[in-house]
């Protein structure tokens, strides 16, 4: 079933939804997957990465895709996405469409609808293809929620084959903070649920991921299987990533990840080494710099030489940006007797800096176009600026800001205070995670190092938000 999930959305939605729904009844999300460096390298992943930000910060969002081949000098339509919603960025509907080229018609392919509660709260995900005549059941997630919690207490999946039947099945805890303790899988055989995967995380004080253990049911009990360790620096910035797996008796490394940053907190390194007859070998490492706005310029992934003990390139990413900060292209490189250049993304705006175009190139002899994607946005009225409360608002003085602000808020339940500022492009500029607080907090906030312009700033604790714009001078 997660086979059939995976294929269905990555076929509507490509990364855009996916990035909001993750494993529909796995809600565990690592914060640095066993795939990082492919993950890292994928074409367009760091596009994705600021896109999402920006777009789930600002008052546009995305309501139409469509994509078309380059072929023999002529554009082609291939298939096309259509979002409707129910609330800021939750949909309500999406619908994929392919071009018929014999007919010059868009038909309908497939269709996602969206079922929320009174309390905004996702119930149901219903999946469904179109038979040429009508529109036929697939497959359908509902979720069940414990009164007024935010996050679901069970999952369950079914497939159709003429009436629904049960596919999986998901048993959720939580922390006080909300955040996901336990996660149980469960597939329908033969009439009964049997038991698949379990999965346990833990936290810091902080609120952040420290290990993260999956086991498998061996048909009597839970097995361990692979586990998961983070560390972090003051900042909150993971600096060591371990992945091991089970012998049966212990925990066995796997490999690891070693993270470096700048003075302003920029990823500037990733240290990857494998954990080979019981030495650790250097296996790969990815270097990035980034321009005065802290915008990523160049990254760079590298291999060790072991007869030579030395690194060596073997591919690089290049990002250029326009005036008002948007990622404009993002060109590939590989290693031969030289850098040459492999494919390139190039990214297109509107006046109100939303994407509409992304054209992909190859290169061979010069660039040649592969395929593009146009994109229709709206504007709306987001929550996060008007509607997000947390209990006694907060305030932020002086306004506009210097170099210093002085933020007052009051938190009636002990938990982690998230605490990030967003510029005019809805990027991530500045943030600050701090440990449990509760009651009236009186906090100083250092923003010399921010450019002058317009920024909101958003107050994240116990999964309500709050959202103060502010002008620094």
């Amino acid at each position: 079933m997660k086979v059939l999930t995976t294929v269905l959305l990555s076929l509507l939605l490509g990364l855009t939804l996916q990035a909001q729904n993750p494993d529909l009844l796995d809600p565990f999300q690592l914060p640095l997957p066993n795939e990082e460096i492919d993950a890292l390298n994928a074409p367009g992943a760091y596009e994705q990465q600021l896109y999402k930000q920006k777009s789930t910060s600002s008052m546009w969002r995305i309501t139409a895709t469509m994509s078309e081949l380059y072929n023999a000098g002529n554009w082609e339509k291939t298939d096309s996405n259509r979002y409707t919603y129910h609330k800021d960025f939750k949909y309500s509907q999406l619908s994929n469409w392919n071009w018929d080229n014999i007919g010059i018609n868009w038909e309908s392919h497939a269709q996602i609808i969206w079922t929320h509660d009174s309390q905004n709260r996702n119930t149901q995900l219903l999946n469904q293809l179109w038979n040429g005549t009508q529109w036929q059941n697939n497959s359908k997630f509902e979720y069940v929620f414990n009164g007024s919690n935010s996050a679901p207490a069970e999952a369950f999946a079914y497939t159709w084959s003429g009436i629904w039947d049960y596919s999986q099945h998901g048993i959720y805890t939580y922390n006080p903070n909300n955040q996901v303790l336990t996660s149980i899988i469960q597939n329908w055989t033969a009439g009964v649920w049997i038991n698949s995967t379990f999965d346990e995380k833990t936290y810091n004080s902080k609120g952040m991921t420290t290990s993260y253990i999956r086991k498998n049911w061996n048909g009597s009990n839970w097995v361990n299987n692979t586990r998961n360790l983070y560390s972090y620096n003051s900042d909150n910035k993971v600096v060591e990533y371990y992945f091991q797996t089970w012998n049966g008796s212990a925990w066995d490394h796997n490999y690891r990840t070693f993270y470096f940053y700048d003075l302003q907190q920029n990823l500037t390194e990733q240290r990857i080494e494998d954990y080979i007859g019981g030495i650790w070998e250097k296996r790969n490492r990815i270097t990035h710099q980034y321009n005065l706005s802290h915008q990523k310029t160049l990254t760079e992934k590298s291999s060790w030489d072991i007869p030579n003990s030395s690194w060596y390139a073997t591919e690089r990413k290049a990002f250029i940006y326009d005036t008002q900060g948007n990622l404009t292209s993002e060109t590939n490189y590989l290693m031969g007797m030289g850098w040459y250049f492999d494919n390139r993304y190039i990214y297109s705006y509107d006046a109100n800096n939303n994407k509409i175009l992304t054209t992909a190139q190859d290169y061979l002899l010069g660039w040649i176009d592969r395929d593009r994607t146009h994109y229709e946005n709206e504007s709306f009225l987001h929550s996060a600026i008007n509607n997000y409360t947390i209990p006694n608002k907060s305030l932020l003085y002086p306004n506009p800001v210097k170099n210093i602000a002085n933020l007052q808020i009051n938190i009636s339940l002990n938990s982690p205070l998230d605490l990030r500022i967003y510029n005019s492009l809805g990027q991530i500029v500045w943030q600050q995670i701090q440990e449990q607080i509760t009651g009236e907090q009186n906090l100083s906030l250092n923003l010399a190092q921010l450019p002058v312009g317009n920024y909101f700033l958003l107050i994240q604790s116990n999964n309500e938000q709050q959202s103060i714009p502010f002008q620094k001078q």
